[in-house]
């Protein structure tokens, strides 16, 4: 799904729980799966999202709790926010009828104390880490490009969540 920078970075500190879409045909289901990205055809994603409720709605309806949701807005503030995101569409219509997609932000289940194992890694092939177990030192948190990384034992700095794979 798509999002300005603006809203990637409040999606992945969580503060952005909610999208506006004039599709003329849904394009989310509940339950499904969406990559975060900037560009349609890149193969940059930013993390992961999940659809958690999905509704049509009426662009002038908005509540100030959602517009909260919308990336901490006021009704006020997001209706200029829309404005300038959906210039080339027509901007802010209030009779223009939208998807409401709710989504949390998909994070590792990894957590303090979890032990795990490198995989598909360049350092999981090296022989001094390969087949041994570490233990997570920290809960996760996203770096560039929402890559989430965690401290484990015996390596300095932090390590890709993508490349560990949980055992206990």
């Amino acid at each position: 799904m798509l999002f300005k920078e603006e809203h990637i970075k409040a999606i992945l500190r969580e503060e952005k729980t909610q999208t506006r879409r004039a599709w003329k045909k849904p394009m989310a289901k509940v339950g499904g799966i969406y990559k975060i990205k900037r560009q349609m055809l890149s193969k940059d994603d930013f993390g992961k999202i999940r659809c958690t409720g999905l509704r049509k709605e009426r662009l002038g309806d908005i509540s100030e709790e959602d517009a909260m949701k919308e990336g901490g807005y006021t009704v006020k503030e997001y209706i200029n926010v829309f404005d300038r995101i959906n210039k080339k569409h027509g901007g802010w219509n209030p009779e223009l009828v939208v998807d409401v997609i709710d989504f949390e932000l998909i994070k590792s289940n990894l957590k303090p104390g979890d032990i795990v194992k490198m995989i598909d890694c360049t350092e999981s092939e090296l022989p001094k880490y390969k087949d041994k177990q570490f233990k997570v030192r920290s809960e996760p948190w996203f770096v560039g490009h929402g890559k989430e990384v965690v401290l484990i034992e015996g390596i300095t700095g932090g390590f890709l969540v993508d490349c560990l794979e949980k055992i206990i």
